[in-house]
């Protein structure tokens, strides 16, 4: 997507999901596209594998994760703990033992984890609902299972 045009650089490191292929290869940016489609407004950026274990053509498509910034040593939760309403994201902790909602400041937002800048500290237990579209209820003692 065109938003993201002013964070590429060459030499970003990269996976690359081939179709067809069970695993990912490392590689790194080696061109981005210097005009968006007019229609999709998406660019072409062009990605070369470390090394190459299978035939691949030039121009083939694939699936490529791009590594915009990597933060170290920061506080992180999977994706599938967040919820959404109206008001924006928000999570469920435990704040004396019973149910609360807190409304975190996200960082960078990875594969399968977001970064937490504020709201949540180490050591906080964040609780999850059931399954995707179910709830907890605010205010009520909750236990593990």
């Amino acid at each position: 997507d065109e938003t993201v045009l002013p964070l590429l650089a060459t030499e970003q490191r990269s996976t690359i999901l081939f179709p067809g292929a069970g695993t990912t290869v490392a590689g790194r940016v080696s061109r981005v596209s210097w005009e968006a489609d007019r229609q999709t407004h998406e660019l072409t950026v062009e990605v070369t594998p470390d090394t190459v274990e299978r035939r691949v053509a030039i121009g083939q498509r694939a699936d490529v994760r791009i590594e915009l910034a990597r933060h170290e040593a920061t506080l992180r939760i999977p994706l599938r703990m967040i919820h959404h309403d109206q008001s924006g994201a928000y999570l469920y902790v435990d704040r004396q033992g019973k149910i609360a909602v807190v409304r975190p400041r996200f960082g960078l937002t990875g594969q399968e984890s977001v970064e937490v800048l504020q709201g949540v500290s180490e050591g906080d237990t964040v609780l999850a609902a059931k399954s995707v579209d179910s709830s907890l209820t605010v205010g009520r003692r909750w236990r593990s299972e």
